[in-house]
């Protein structure tokens, strides 16, 4: 039942299903410049993108709006 993850700057991709499970999480923050690469969009099942936030460094929101499994997050802050 996390609620908040970090991601940090060295991470370079995201396996499925890593979140498996986290519906309940409300944050998550990436510390990398670039979106780290998905296997697919199943990288970022079980979050709920209409509660959760995506936190990324700043003047990179743009790229991870794009972004393969990035993009399915309704909500992007730039911190």
């Amino acid at each position: 039942k996390l609620t908040q993850l970090i991601i940090p700057g060295g991470v370079d991709s995201i396996g499925n299903g890593v979140f498996s499970g986290c519906s309940y999480m409300l944050s998550l923050h990436s510390m990398a410049q670039e979106p780290p690469a998905c296997v697919s969009e199943k990288s970022f099942d079980g979050l709920n993108f209409d509660f959760c936030t995506l936190y990324v460094p700043r003047r990179t929101k743009e790229k991870y709006e794009k972004a393969t499994g990035w993009a399915l997050f309704k909500n992007v802050r730039e911190e």
